[in-house]
């Protein structure tokens, strides 16, 4: 009875590490393909796509939204340039303001136990994670991504690094596309 029990609980254990590394090798995946289609477009609006496809399907959350702010804006009162997800364009929450102010990614793990404002809390949004999209020392955007399960986020530890990566590449990619912009826009008026 002591072995069986030995064996079931040896292949519980083989079974998590099965999918723990299932879900890495995933993530790395992603990695790899989320850097190959940012690096092969130099249009905006195609970028933030595909960093909103990506971070939901990589993530696993039921909405998200990607911010790009207007660079030649105030960088105190950032104004949004363009926009993709599941909220309308809008202003900036308090909650966003303060994950600009910090640069520094944050986990909402349960809205009704924060007091926060809410988004969608008509489509049972419960927990989120703001990513700052950074480029050396400019704050080019966000990366939001919502979920309808409490503790979402907060559960999985990967998660942050997977959507900071994600960031910074994104970054990386928004800033190539925004320098292209500026020089083709330069070279019209030339």
């Amino acid at each position: 009875a002591g072995q069986l029990a030995t064996a079931v609980e040896s292949a519980g254990l083989l079974a998590q590490t099965d999918d723990s590394l299932r879900r890495r090798v995933d993530q790395l995946s992603a990695i790899t393909h989320i850097s190959r289609e940012l690096s092969a477009s130099l249009d905006l609006k195609h970028l933030l796509q595909i960093i909103h496809d990506e971070s939901l399907r990589t993530v696993r959350a039921d909405c998200s939204s990607v911010l790009l702010f207007d660079q030649d804006g105030d960088p105190a009162d950032p104004k949004i340039e363009l926009f993709v997800g599941c909220e309308d364009v809008r202003e900036l929450s308090s909650l966003e303001r303060a994950v600009l102010q910090n640069r520094e990614p944050r986990i909402i793990a349960d809205f009704s136990q924060e007091n926060v404002p809410q988004p969608h809390a008509s489509r049972g949004v419960r927990s989120a994670i703001i990513v700052p999209i950074t480029y050396q020392a400019l704050t080019l955007g966000l990366i939001n991504l919502h979920a309808n399960q409490p503790d979402f986020f907060a559960e999985r530890s990967e998660t942050i690094e997977l959507v900071q990566t994600l960031a910074a590449q994104a970054g990386i990619a928004l800033s190539n596309a925004q320098r292209y912009q500026a020089e083709k826009k330069s070279a019209e008026l030339m």
